[in-house]
């Protein structure tokens, strides 16, 4: 039986993908935040040092902060990248000390490749998301990233802390995806429907793949 590990595995996204992967027949393992926190080497190194290796790693795990550039706390600037870009790193890291062959699927956002107002600590990470993934492609690791316009989760609830007008739209969104739209890319991504290394960009009823 193959494993697979999901990082935010108890959001909308994470639940979603985790369903389908049980469908598909893998052995999931999605750690709660205290187990896995992937912006703590500490819980890293013990988490990986007692888990089996993975054949599927789905980096989920994620941040948001919506402000403006001069007025945001450099420490929350920073916490979204830590976050979003370097816990990503870290533990696709991790899994692929230990097998080299592993599938890595980041979740990024479609932030990656659209840029509003007050979304530049989450946008710029999302595109480095993005950058790091083809990247990883380049030297023969097979990853692929996910790039999801709004989508129906706990997690657009955070737009409301500093509501642009962007973060409004989001929020109201007519056409958001379901945690589902994730899990059946997801799914797609290890039939091979895409090359390694795409970013695969969906909103409703639209899917576009960025080789």
């Amino acid at each position: 039986m193959k494993r697979a590990l999901i990082t935010g595995g108890s959001g909308g996204i994470g639940r979603a993908i985790q369903e389908k992967l049980s469908d598909l027949g893998y052995k999931v393992f999605s750690p709660s935040r205290k187990a896995l926190d992937v912006v703590s080497e500490k819980s890293l190194r013990s988490f990986f040092e007692s888990a089996p290796t993975f054949d599927l790693v789905i980096n989920n795990a994620g941040d948001i902060h919506v402000g403006s550039f001069v007025d945001t706390d450099k420490k929350e600037w920073e916490k979204i990248i830590d976050i979003n870009l370097i816990g990503t790193y870290r533990v696709s890291h991790e899994a692929l000390s230990r097998n080299k062959n592993a599938t890595i699927i980041n979740i990024s956002s479609m932030s990656a490749y659209q840029f509003f107002e007050n979304f530049s600590s989450y946008a710029s990470s999302k595109a480095a998301v993005v950058a790091m993934t083809k990247c990883m492609a380049k030297e023969g690791i097979k990853a692929y990233v996910i790039c999801p316009g709004s989508v129906d989760t706990k997690f657009r609830k955070k737009l409301n802390k500093n509501p642009s007008s962007h973060a409004k739209k989001h929020i109201n969104d007519p056409d958001m995806l379901s945690p589902k739209d994730i899990a059946n890319i997801c799914e797609e991504i290890i039939d091979e429907k895409y090359l390694v290394g795409s970013s695969i960009l969906i909103r409703k009823n639209d899917i576009f793949e960025v080789r």
